[in-house]
């Protein structure tokens, strides 16, 4: 881009024009040294005199122009000739071009000086477009990979873009690529340790300057060539772009391509930096500041929560924790992003070594579906590759509530990996809630002895005399006292329920209607399954 009267005007460098013409049959004859630009193109016709430096000018190679004065040496003029013109009269015709100019581009064509221009016309109107919409893009403060998506057919080549830890960015989606480390390095989601050994050992990282492109070979001697490029704000590394080129040696008019791709892709870079630093910065530093141990006062958590989009002091929420098997090898920070840029109810973010993910609606959440299908699904997606499971807070319904959250999940995800008890990947804390009150009591008193007399004897008598009495007092406390209800769920007939609650309730002078006799007992048995997990 460059101001030009007041306005500013889009420049390409020939080079970059004749790169996307290298199919044509080209011959340069020039002895200038300095890159050129232009700003347009014209169809030169010979009694127009005055001629600017910045138009890339197409003249009809069969007229040379009858004029005595010469032209500014910065003029450059592309010369076209049929396909089909006999090689002397082109070579005759090519000799009075190079006495009456010496910026000179010659090209033969099947097609007339208008159709040339016509394609001229429509590459710059691309490239421009092209470059519109980066600009467009990184102003919006779209994610790189967006960037990268709008790039990737005219830049042709496969392309990985990295943060300062070489955890993946972003990638060409769409181009095919046989590079076995290009493929190995999107599927990680992160440069793997024998990667960054061969990239120190050709010494790479030393060699990149900022703003400015570095060929060399590539960390996989059978990837051929990669253009490597950094980019900053101020003094801090925001990242990396390695671009594949394989066998291919760059041409000039490639390298000016991806320097115009280089200016736009630094200028998104440093505008999520600092959307980043003050937005989700903000948000991950609150959040982590409720799940650490100073307490927040209200009027804070009504200021932040004012201060960050997305977010509201009261609702409806639940916090989900992915816990990964394998986690050490986990890329947690490039998961997360993937988690972010989709479109659903979920904000997550990094805390302790863990993604979290937090869920807020302003209507009512069943605790059953508090992560649904769709949202599932997206996960099931992302991280098919993962083996994981997610410990899901119970909901509530203020944020100053969010460190119970957290140690809801924790545990939830602790005690179904200690038991082995749920398999499936969702474990809800809702589940384990009376484990968890049994653990923290543990402390305190053996867990037995928070168990009732009547359930504890009971149990004796059901040991020395085979009986499964007990079994039918749960089942009968479970069906609100039914005894035709307990009968069918034990396949036994509801006078044999009868007798067995009769006689258990004259034995140990109870009454099984009474409801804190009923919530003893089951509360007993609760804890006798926490015991048999436990042991």
């Amino acid at each position: 881009i460059a101001e030009n009267d007041g306005g500013i005007v889009m420049t390409i460098t020939k080079d970059l024009l004749l790169y996307f013409i290298r199919d044509r049959k080209l011959d340069e004859q020039s002895e200038i040294t300095q890159k050129q630009e232009f700003s347009g193109i014209q169809h030169w016709i010979a009694d127009v005199r005055k001629l600017k430096r910045e138009y890339l000018y197409l003249c009809d190679g069969n007229r040379v122009p009858d004029i005595e004065e010469k032209l500014d040496k910065d003029i450059c003029l592309l010369v076209i000739f049929p396909n089909d013109q006999d090689t002397e009269i082109r070579q005759n015709m090519i000799r009075k071009w190079k006495a009456f100019h010496e910026n000179l581009i010659f090209m033969q064509t099947e097609k007339t000086v208008p159709e040339v221009m016509n394609d001229l016309v429509e590459i710059f109107c691309r490239l421009v477009e092209w470059d519109k919409n980066m600009h467009i893009a990184a102003l919006e403060g779209k994610d790189v990979q967006d960037l990268i998506d709008i790039s990737e057919e005219i830049l042709e080549h496969p392309m990985i873009a990295f943060d300062a830890s070489f955890d993946v960015l972003a990638y060409t989606r769409h181009s095919s690529s046989h590079y076995k480390i290009f493929q190995e390095t999107v599927a990680q989601g992160y440069t793997d340790a024998h990667t960054m050994e061969q990239l120190k050992k050709k010494q790479i990282f030393s060699q990149i300057k900022e703003g400015e492109l570095l060929i060399a070979p590539a960390a996989d001697e059978k990837s051929g060539t990669n253009i490597y490029l950094q980019f900053f704000s101020g003094q801090t590394l925001l990242g990396y772009t390695s671009i594949f080129c394989g066998e291919e040696t760059p041409e000039s008019g490639y390298l000016d391509l991806i320097h115009m791709f280089m200016k736009n892709m630094s200028f998104c870079l440093q505008r999520n930096y600092e959307n980043r630093r003050h937005g989700r910065m903000m948000y991950e530093t609150f959040l982590a500041n409720l799940l650490g141990s100073a307490e927040i006062p209200e009027d804070r958590i009504t200021e932040q929560v004012n201060m960050i989009d997305g977010l509201e002091k009261t609702g409806y929420l639940v916090l989900g924790i992915l816990d990964f098997a394998n986690q050490e090898h986990v890329p947690l920070k490039f998961l997360a992003r993937l988690l972010e840029r989709q479109s659903w109810k979920m904000k997550p973010f990094l805390y302790e070594n863990h993604i979290c993910l937090l869920k807020y609606s302003k209507t009512a959440i069943h605790q059953n579906l508090s992560f649904d299908e769709k949202e599932l699904h997206i996960l099931e997606q992302l991280l098919e590759q993962y083996e994981y499971r997610i410990g899901v807070s119970n909901i509530f319904t203020e944020l100053k509530r969010m460190k119970d959250a957290y140690a809801q999940a924790v545990f939830t995800l602790q005690w179904n990996q200690k038991t082995e008890q749920n398999t499936e990947v969702l474990c809800q804390y809702k589940d384990v809630v009376m484990y968890h009150l049994f653990s923290r009591m543990e402390s305190e008193m053996e867990p037995v002895s928070m168990q009732s007399e009547f359930y504890r004897e009971l149990a004796v008598y059901d040991r020395e005399h085979h009986t499964s009495y007990g079994r039918t007092v749960l089942c009968y406390l479970k069906n609100d006292c039914s005894a035709t209800r307990t009968a069918a769920e034990l396949g036994i007939h509801r006078n044999t329920v009868r007798n067995i609650i009769s006689m258990v309730e004259e034995r140990y002078a109870v009454s099984l209607d009474d409801s804190e006799e009923k919530m003893r007992y089951i509360l007993s048995e609760q804890i006798q399954e926490y015991i048999r997990c436990i042991e």
